[in-house]
């Protein structure tokens, strides 16, 4: 029996209340579904640049928030309508579940709800989830989104609980919000059981619609000026710190690093550190009163997120820089790692080695120092100008605020480890150049070992390719040498067959022409028949002794040795024809013929161009040859007086030229077609297969 079939796929649930809906979303176990719900519409979170949109409906059973792509809106519903929607229930991940809608109408109008007034107590257990309500609570800190800045975050206080409250806001309604902070403010909208988007660790979360559904209800009686010292909370630890609200602090401004923090030493002897909120910060030496929330690195109390104002200046005693090593700073006598936080704000002046400048436009802008094998970085923001004027190696000595650097607050971290520190000098003055770096630096002796070594290599390559150079060179010589003694044995060879041929067949050959001459003289009244034997005879006999006269010839001939068969040709033909009578173009590579077939082809050149100038009287001749198709064509075309080529005469004849030509070709795979005509010339076309 299988073990799954489509039979056994249970159809999908679908959902009619928007109490079932909101289980099905916000419940502790997922469940696919379809819904198809009438509801009256609570909410609406509309805006035009948003990705989604938000609709809050509610009908007697309940209430639930339910999301649309806001280019899939059919109609922008009114607070009030009764809607009917459908839609599924969708997973963006593996730990959230929303609904999103499908279709949508409008069934009847109506009139909004009002809001219930409730506090963050309720909102947080849970007991309007998804209704619309009204809550009210004092700003205690604004801040965009840092996925999408399209959206603003509210932090609203209330007897000691913090709701986060969500509103769509571009930059000019930003920085009308963050005017609310330290002010009592009254917010409609929905709360939801966690947030839909990527901040789903805040738990619930309250759904502002826009600007118009936050109402600023005033400060709380006090400014900036009004709020609690830091001093005040120096004995609280830092998880009951992080609950409280903005405080305060006075004081000088020690040192500016990151364009966004700062170290300042307050009126009342303590020394914090500020982030402030945006790029508007002060400068070193300034007196300011900032506000922020507090934090702390179990050393000092820290303001984040801070704004702040200047405040008059005042006199300050000047204090002489004290001169210490990095070494100092990190280790004790005896050399344990201790770090002397005591120097945390003082102001110091140390020198070292500059091991790593910033690279331009790069931020952090660091550099790196080390003195007696301790590292340490100074912090080059205010020192832009003066950075491109020192080289790495370079001894500089710097004076400026030492900074201890902290790790992060981690509420399951009683104790902060210190990273280390760094200094911050106030200007280009804080900066003095002790020694340029010496020549010889190892970066230049990298540069040598590196130039070296690439000599080294080049020459190895250089050897190597010497060598097979030479290798192909020695090769490429016995080749040509073992050509030249095989070409010198070929010739050798011939020779002595011409010479052996001479003597014997040539003698013997015109031995016989003799005695038929003699025959012919002394015919008497032979009769006709026998005469015209002897003739043809005759005429045989001279043919077989020219034949015999170019195989000679061609066995003492150097022709076949030659690289280009366009030479070749000529040095056939050049004893038989005189040149000023040939134009040959001959496009075939000697490489690509065999011997026998070179040989072949300049017999048969020959005996076409003797045959167009002794018998046809040709006074030019064109010789030409290339390659198709893997075949070699060959013609030899002449201006001589032509013949019909279906009654010329024959081996009975005593002819045996083109019949010898013919058949030479056929034996060698190819075939010879001949054009002519008389009074026209004539030409003769070979084909023969390369091999």
């Amino acid at each position: 029996m299988p073990f799954f079939s489509f039979a056994q796929v249970a159809a999908p649930h679908v959902v009619n209340t928007a109490s079932e809906l909101a289980g099905a979303i916000f419940g502790r176990s997922f469940r696919d579904a379809c819904f198809g719900i009438e509801a009256k519409v609570s909410y609406v979170r509309h805006k035009e640049w948003l990705e989604f949109s938000a609709l809050a409906v509610e009908d007697r059973t309940g209430a639930v928030v339910i999301h649309v792509p806001t280019s899939k809106l059919p109609f922008v519903p009114q607070a009030g309508d009764t809607v009917r929607i459908t839609g599924k229930t969708f997973r963006p991940n593996v730990f959230q579940c929303a609904a999103m809608m499908h279709g949508m109408s409008r069934i009847s109008g109506g009139s909004a709800p009002d809001p219930i007034a409730t506090g963050i107590d309720e909102l947080l257990a849970g007991k309007y989830d998804c209704r619309l309500t009204r809550v009210s609570g004092t700003v205690r800190d604004v801040c965009k989104c840092n996925i999408n800045s399209q959206w603003t975050y509210i932090i609203i206080e209330n007897g000691g609980r913090v709701l986060y409250a969500s509103v769509p806001a571009r930059d000019d309604e930003h920085a009308k919000l963050k005017g609310l902070v330290d002010s009592k403010v009254q917010l409609i909208g929905v709360c939801v059981p966690r947030d839909l988007g990527s901040h789903m660790q805040i738990g619930r979360s309250f759904k502002v619609a826009d600007l118009s559904a936050i109402c600023d209800l005033g400060k709380e009686g006090r400014g900036q000026s009004d709020l609690p010292d830091i001093a005040e909370i120096y004995n609280l630890n830092p998880v009951e710190m992080s609950a409280l609200g903005r405080h305060r602090a006075a004081g000088r401004v020690l040192a500016v690093w990151h364009d966004n923090q700062a170290l300042v030493g307050t009126t009342n002897g303590l020394v914090t550190k500020i982030e402030f909120d945006d790029g508007d910060i002060p400068a070193c030496g300034d007196e300011i009163e900032v506000a922020g929330l507090p934090e702390s690195d179990t050393f000092h109390v820290n303001l984040l997120r801070a704004t702040w104002h200047r405040l008059p200046p005042r006199s300050t005693q000047i204090v002489e820089p004290k001169t210490i090593s990095p070494r100092s700073l990190l280790v004790d006598n005896k050399g344990n790692r201790m770090i002397q936080y005591k120097y945390h704000g003082s102001t110091v002046r140390m020198a070292g080695r500059v091991i790593n400048l910033p690279v331009a436009g790069a931020e952090p802008c660091r550099i790196y120092m080390e003195e007696d094998g301790c590292v340490f970085t100074v912090e080059a923001g205010a020192i832009k100008d003066i950075v491109g004027r020192i080289r790495e190696g370079s001894v500089i000595e710097v004076t400026g605020t030492c900074i201890m650097e902290t790790e992060s607050w981690r509420p399951n971290s009683i104790f902060y480890k210190i990273k280390g520190f760094f200094i911050v000098p106030r200007s280009i003055a804080d900066v003095r150049v002790i020694s340029d770096p010496p020549w010889w630096t190892s970066t230049r002796l990298m540069y040598v070992i590196g130039a070296l070594f690439a000599m080294i290599v080049a020459v190895v390559a250089w050897n190597f390719s010497l060598k097979r150079l030479a290798v192909r060179k020695g090769r490429e010589l016995m080749r040509k040498q073992l050509e030249h003694e095989k070409s010198k044995m070929k010739t050798e060879e011939r020779t002595r067959l011409a010479v052996e041929l001479h003597d014997t067949l040539a003698q013997n050959l015109t031995g016989v022409s003799m005695e038929i001459e003699a025959a012919n003289e002394l015919r008497g009244d032979a009769p006709p028949e026998m005469l015209a034997h002897i003739e043809v005879a005759g005429k045989a006999l001279k043919s077989c002794r020219d034949e015999l006269r170019n195989c000679l010839w061609d066995l003492r001939s150097q022709a076949l040795e030659e690289t280009d068969m366009e030479k070749a040709i000529f040095k056939t033909l050049q004893p038989h024809v005189s040149m000023s009578h040939l134009s040959v173009n001959f496009n075939v590579p000697r490489s690509r013929l065999a011997d026998d077939i070179a040989h072949a082809l300049l017999r048969v050149i020959r005996e076409l161009v003797l045959n167009a100038i002794r018998h046809g009287g040709a006074t030019s001749v064109n010789i030409t040859g290339k390659i198709e198709g893997g075949k070699i064509i060959c013609s030899v075309a002449d201006n001589g007086c032509g013949f019909d080529p279906r009654n010329r005469p024959g081996v009975l004849q005593g002819h045996f030229g083109l019949q010898g030509i013919t058949e030479r070709v056929e034996q060698l795979g190819g075939n010879v077609s001949v054009d002519s005509a008389p009074g026209k010339g004539t030409k003769v076309e070979l084909e023969i297969c390369t091999r």
